[in-house]
């Protein structure tokens, strides 16, 4: 995303680009802040870098932490002026590594990483090797390292956690109304205002709510919810897709069949604007083993009496 953001401000970006960025600029205001900050940097850069020395290799670690994971930093070299019109013509991409590093090694010292996936999902790789498939329009907040007695995470919206076991510091997910606690395993969190859900494919799971009531601990194949007042745990084995491209849909409604197929593909899909509220709320007796996307929805439609069109990379449902 930061590539694109360098793009937009560099004049390079394409109409595709521009529709994923202004689709990430609309999904959080903090997203919109994020890049009105650097667009101000953007102009005024040159005045920050005429007698700066910067160090592009520590900046270059700094972005890399925080947006692409592992990624091998530039040659490392001696700290060194940069102009900044000799530079943009470099490019956005290295305009993109510069531009951010920049803001990131000297607007902010803070320990902490904070990742937001765009249009599609991101693969996270936290600092004791746990891995997280951070789902589109998420965010996820960690500490440069776990040096403490715990493994904290914060995150707002949707993720798969893979956590890496470690019974002498366990690994909590914070979410805005309770926290899940781990020592090694991995499972689905969906963490918004008002709905904590958490999905366990391996180990056990520990789901705590912060008004009071009673831990919950989950085992693999169940799926435990908290709305605010009361913890629901039924069984849902539908969040082993990632790894066993299974799902398996039982009396779903059809609503509830395509917003998990377009959570699990990373993917917009839905139901056509006139479709009848009798065909949202039918129920769906349907299973998918490793079919593409547009061979589910072309069994899905095929016995729910609809049909499916793309347009662009948009994916609608409509009646007969």
């Amino acid at each position: 995303m930061y590539l694109l953001m360098a793009k937009a401000l560099n004049g390079e970006i394409t109409d595709d680009e521009q529709k994923a960025l202004d689709a990430w600029l609309q999904a959080d205001e903090e997203h919109a802040r994020t890049y009105h900050e650097l667009q101000g940097l953007w102009q005024d850069t040159d005045q920050v870098l005429q007698h700066q020395e910067f160090n592009t290799a520590a900046a270059w670690e700094k972005v890399a932490a925080q947006t692409i994971g592992k990624t091998a930093a530039p040659e490392p070299g001696a700290n060194r002026q940069i102009s900044f019109r000799k530079w943009l013509q470099a490019g956005s991409a290295i305009a993109a590594i510069l531009l951010i590093g920049i803001f990131v090694y000297n607007l902010s010292d803070s320990r902490e990483i904070s990742v937001t996936a765009g249009s599609e999902f991101v693969m996270v790789d936290l600092p004791d090797h746990s891995r997280v498939r951070l789902q589109a329009y998420s965010s996820l907040q960690y500490q440069r390292d776990f040096s403490g007695k715990q493994r904290k995470v914060n995150l707002q919206g949707e993720a798969f956690f893979d956590v890496q076991k470690d019974a002498s510091k366990p690994f909590i997910v914070e979410a805005p109304q309770s926290s899940v606690q781990v020592l090694g395993t991995s499972f689905y969190v969906t963490a918004r205002p008002g709905l904590t859900a958490v999905a366990v494919t391996t180990g056990k799971v520990s789901l705590k709510p912060r008004q009071g009531g009673k831990d919950v601990m989950l085992s693999p194949g169940q799926k435990g919810t908290y709305d605010g007042s009361s913890v629901q745990v039924l069984a849902d084995t539908n969040f082993t897709y990632y790894q066993t491209g299974v799902l398996h849909f039982r009396q779903t409604a059809l609503e509830q069949v395509v917003a998990r197929l377009a959570l699990v593909h990373s993917t917009d899909i839905r139901l056509a604007a006139g479709i009848t509220e009798n065909i949202k709320k039918q129920t769906v007796e349907i299973s998918f083993t490793g079919q593409e996307l547009e061979q589910m929805l072309q069994e899905l439609c095929m016995i729910t009496n609809t049909r499916w069109e793309k347009t662009g990379a948009q994916y609608s449902i409509y009646s007969k």
